[in-house]
């Protein structure tokens, strides 16, 4: 995008623990001087269009479209210590109006 905001996965508020391995995360946007900070997924938040319905999802990587408006992210759906470790969805993303070009 253009430099003037930030998006980061933070596991703020959810489940973190080494053993057994337990990682929570969302993806958090905010402007590039640390203000407005939003919250833009709910992958662990039950009732919410987001949810996932899976004992592990972590916001792992993402990509602004080109206009500003959406992102495309991966979602980490099985934990490290599986074969299928690295796997996940897909997930497409609107973006708050006042977070858009």
């Amino acid at each position: 995008m253009d430099g003037k905001k930030i998006i980061w996965m933070s596991s703020k508020g959810l489940r973190f623990t080494v053993k057994p391995f337990v990682l929570e995360t969302e993806f958090w946007m905010m402007k590039r001087n640390g203000t407005d900070k939003q919250q833009l997924t709910w992958f662990h938040t039950p009732n919410h269009p987001h949810f996932l319905h899976k004992s592990f999802a972590v916001a792992a990587d993402f990509d602004w479209s080109p206009d500003g408006s959406q992102i495309a992210g991966l979602v980490l759906t099985n934990k490290p210590d599986t074969r299928k470790r690295g796997s996940g969805i897909n997930i497409l993303i609107d973006l708050p109006w006042n977070f858009q070009k």
